[in-house]
Parts: C-alpha cells; sequence; structure tokens
C-alpha cells in the first residue's frame, strides 16, 4: 500500500515537473539566437528551422534544462523513481534485475556526463554533476548486490 502512494506521489510530481520544463522551454520559441544550438532534436528531424513553428516540443526540455534545470532535474529524478518501482514490481522483488536495471542506469549516465560535461551552460553543468553522483550510486548500488550482502536466493 505504502509503495502505491509513494508511486501516485511520484507520478504527481512528474506531470507538474513535466508541465513547467515544457513552460519554462517554451521561451525558446521567442529567443531565435538559441534555436542552432539548442533545438538540436528539430534540427536532426527537420534539417533547418525557419520560424517557431517548426521547432519540436522536445527541444522545450532542452532549453529549460540548460537555463533554469530545477524542474527538468525533478521530472528526471521522478521519472527514474517510477521506473524503478515498475522494475521491481515486474521483476517481483528479485535482485536481478534491479542490478541489470542500475547497470543499464549507470552506463547512461556515463555517457550523459561524457555528452554535457563541457557544456558552457551552468544548467547542463548541473546535470553533469547529477549524473555523475548519480553513477557512482549505482555503482556502489551494483556492487553491492552483487557481493553476497544480498541472500543469494532472491536473485
Amino acid at each position: 500500500m505504502r509503495s502505491l502512494v509513494v508511486t501516485i506521489i511520484n507520478l504527481n510530481i512528474l506531470l507538474f515537473s513535466s508541465f513547467v520544463s515544457w513552460y519554462e522551454g517554451s521561451t525558446l520559441l521567442n529567443t531565435s539566437w538559441e534555436w542552432e544550438h539548442t533545438a538540436i532534436f528539430t534540427k536532426m528531424l527537420k534539417g533547418t528551422i525557419d520560424s517557431p513553428d517548426a521547432i519540436l516540443p522536445i527541444d522545450h526540455f532542452v532549453f529549460a534544462a540548460k537555463f533554469s534545470p530545477f524542474f527538468p532535474l525533478l521530472m528526471l529524478i521522478s521519472g527514474f523513481l517510477l521506473l524503478r518501482q515498475a522494475v521491481h514490481w515486474l521483476g517481483k522483488g528479485k535482485w536481478l534485475p534491479m542490478i541489470i536495471f542500475y547497470g543499464f542506469t549507470l552506463f547512461s549516465s556515463i555517457v550523459i556526463v561524457i555528452l554535457v560535461k563541457d557544456s558552457p551552460t551552468d544548467g547542463l553543468q548541473v546535470f553533469s554533476y547529477f549524473f555523475l553522483v548519480l553513477a557512482a550510486l549505482f555503482l556502489g548500488l551494483i556492487v553491492y548486490l552483487t557481493t553476497g550482502k544480498v541472500r543469494k536466493s532472491s536473485i
């Protein structure tokens, strides 16, 4: 029952922070000088950006992450916690699915750190430090879960 309540709270936080991030990132539509550097998904899919209407909504989140990272980070944390809870429920409490999930998240965190570590914006620097700490946390969790501290019968 407690995990269901926590999941509902996390879902509400995810929805709220996603809406606020999208709203904050909509400033990109009015800042045409940032289109070249921030609208990366629009450039990948459409090539050139000639009007604000061409910008994809996902680029709003990139802009928000670069210049006001609080709500995008909150969105990532709540989304991760929801995903972790889903893996726990689907894995029926076994540790092997959790180790695989933590390993995938560790790998993804390292890739994100490599991609954004040299960013000139403060927001992406915050993301870089966040994912570096997250990678260290998951490495510790993986080591803890695989060294026999947890009962082997639960794997």
